[in-house]
């Protein structure tokens, strides 16, 4: 291969390249196609998408070697300056019947340069360029991104309700150009040239109209009003849309309103009735999720609950309008509401962890009057003012939690999340774990989960904070951490596995995730400092010895729960009630054995369809009754020997 050949090999490869990492950003389905030949008044791309630029007139130079055909509208190697005006009323962008589905876009920029050659490009110093050339006026269906970064879409059959006029598309309105303003101050100069101030001597000006098309397939782009944008959607329904710079806004929650009777909804694979939480994703696809856009939540009135993650730095005007929300925290990260973005009459509560300024729009972000409004003591007085007499409920709140720094992590590359895998070299006493983290090597992901026997037989913590994003406490997480008295859980744990807190025997508070659905094996054993427990609606089944010989004085099995395994209670010496929800089918053996003083089991609910109560399942109890439904008769109750 000689030295022209390998060259050309290297310019097609950063090409493609290139091409791959711009569909990579826009997280579009099709691809981008682009050429790197000579132009000459049309051109077929590779799609079959045919660029005419034959009514440019002075349109000469070469398509750029990128992922877009860029033409040189004027200005060429010559150290003289073009005529006054470009023709630009019959540039357009043609689609045959093959390609009837496509989107393209198109970007004009204003390019000055000190030499004749240009090595020495200015155009960062350039204040106005509207002092020197006009801007045309775009086509009919032709749409400003909306970000100021120049580039106008156009796609077929899309929200634009743009269609082509004779199979054309055509770029800019009839009889457009773009004109050099010779009379701009400053822009004749003796020596030759273009003076645009006493250190800037202009010595040619380019005009360069870039042009993208993109071939869709079936799964192609999303539109959101002003052009291409990627979508996602959640589980909940919950729709999600990309920004320019690749974030994500949350700009449709209104999904989880359920079926039309809106009296359910379903969400995560459970069923809600009457009210539901929803967790603000914080990443996708390794993106941050930083706003909640306008009218997000408008009337979801069954939403009731709703944790915003520490990404977010904005909520849209409307938000929230009109939710079931009695309570919401916004973290440190918000820094704007829009207007009547917490307009909703059920809120008794706002929490506002910022303690830098007065959160921008908070004075119009609607908040009842009533509510109480929890502010970081350091901007109290500012919040006073900001808010004025009205909000009689302003109190300081207490300073937000801060990471515990020195932890140790593993990086999961399929999963692209980070688990805490152990104390480290951190020395706090009350942890915190993060809801990201970033090892410098495989950047900023998600901590969803603490691993297997992470803080095993640590004998120095002593509270537990568990973030968002926390999916899984691993086996043995907590195993024997004698000191633990404390653990506040995030409302995403879904699994506590075998042994998590098994032999806390400090532990005497602990507040379980609202989404929680399983409790393994032993995983409460011997916490005999535990004397109250709530477990959540959302929890599915009790494992095996799940709190062998806690010291809980009562228990209330919720509704969802089909099982309660072998010895799940077994030796709770100070039980004293247990209220089992009739979904409960079957109790193991010695479910409750050895509860001496346990005296009472009233199974709750319209009536108990089927029930196996296993050996011994409350032997050793001093049950004197076992309260059923008056409708049970006739159900299928099974009793195995030494049931009491």
């Amino acid at each position: 291969m000689n030295i022209k050949t390998k060259n050309l090999f290297k310019v097609l490869v950063i090409a493609l390249t290139m091409l791959f990492a711009m569909a990579l950003a826009l997280g579009i389905s099709g691809a981008w196609y682009n050429t790197t030949r000579q132009a000459n008044g049309t051109f077929s791309m590779a799609n079959g998408i045919v660029i005419d630029y034959s009514g440019f007139g002075q349109g000469t130079d070469v398509w750029a070697e990128d992922s877009s055909a860029e033409f040189l509208l004027f200005g060429n190697q010559n150290s003289m300056l073009p005529g006054d005006s470009v023709s630009l009323n019959d540039a357009s962008i043609k689609a045959n019947s093959s390609s009837a589905d496509f989107f393209a876009r198109v970007k004009l920029e204003y390019k000055f340069f000190t030499d004749t050659l240009g090595e020495t490009e200015i155009t960062d110093q350039i204040a106005d360029y509207s002092a020197f050339v006009s801007t045309p006026t775009f086509a009919s269906g032709w749409v400003n991104s909306g970000y100021n970064d120049g580039w106008f879409y156009y796609a077929t059959g899309s929200t634009l309700n743009a269609m082509p006029k004779a199979d054309y598309v055509n770029i800019f309105a009839a009889s457009q150009a773009i004109t050099l303003n010779i009379d701009a101050p400053g822009f004749n100069h003796e020596g030759g040239g273009y003076q645009y101030s006493n250190e800037i001597l202009i010595k040619r000006i380019e005009i360069v109209l870039t042009i993208q098309t993109l071939q869709a397939n079936t799964d192609a782009a999303a539109f959101e009003g002003w052009g291409i944008a990627a979508q996602y959607t959640d589980a909940a329904g919950v729709v999600y849309t990309q920004n320019n710079d690749e974030t994500w806004t949350l700009t449709d929650g209104t999904a989880l309103a359920g079926n039309s009777s809106n009296t359910t909804v379903t969400y995560s694979a459970r069923i809600y009735t009457s009210s539901y939480s929803y967790t603000v994703l914080s990443q996708i696809n390794n993106q941050d999720v930083v706003a909640i856009g306008d009218a997000a939540f408008l009337n979801a009135a069954q939403l009731t609950a709703v944790e915003i993650p520490t990404t977010v730095t904005s909520l849209g005007s409307r938000a929230f309008e009109g939710t079931g929300l009695t309570a919401v925290t916004l973290p440190e990260s918000v820094e704007a509401v829009g207007e009547d973005a917490l307009a909703t009459n059920s809120l008794t509560e706002v929490t506002i962890e910022n303690d830098q300024a007065v959160i921008t729009g908070i004075e119009t972000a609607g908040i009842p009057t009533a509510s109480t409004i929890n502010v970081p003591g350091a901007v109290f007085n500012d919040y006073e003012t900001s808010l004025g007499i009205s909000y009689t409920g302003l109190t300081q709140a207490a300073a937000p939690l801060v990471a515990s720094l020195g932890l140790a992590y593993e990086y999961n590359s399929s999963t692209q999340s980070y688990t805490v895998t152990g104390i480290g070299e951190c020395t706090d006493t009350s942890i915190v774990i993060p809801e990201t983290y970033d090892d410098g090597e495989n950047g900023k992901h998600n901590v969803t989960k603490i691993g297997w026997r992470a803080f095993n037989v640590n004998t120095y913590i002593t509270e537990v904070n568990i973030p968002n994003n926390v999916l899984v406490i691993d086996e043995g997480a907590f195993n024997a951490c004698f000191n633990l008295t404390s653990v506040i859980m995030g409302n995403s744990v879904l699994y506590i596995n075998a042994e998590a807190f098994r032999s806390c025997t400090s532990l005497n508070y602990i507040s379980l995730s609202s989404n929680l659905t399983a409790l393994g094996t032993y995983a409460f054993e011997s916490c005999i400092a535990l004397t109250d427990i709530t477990l959540p609606t959302s929890l599915l089944t009790i494992g095996q010895g799940a709190f062998h010989g806690s010291g809980l004085t009562s228990i209330s099995i919720p509704n969802q729960v089909i099982e309660i395994g072998l010895g799940a209670f077994f030796a709770c010496m100070n039980l004293e009630t247990a209220i089992i929800s009739n979904s409960v089918t079957h109790i193991g053996i010695d479910g409750f054995a050895e509860c001496s003083k346990l005296i009472s089991i009233n199974f709750v609910g319209e009536r108990v369809q089927t029930l196996s109560l296993e050996q011994g399942a409350f032997y050793g109890c001093g049950i004197s009754e076992i309260i059923f439904p008056v409708n049970t008769i006739g159900t299928d109750i099974a009793l195995q020997e030494y049931v009491l």
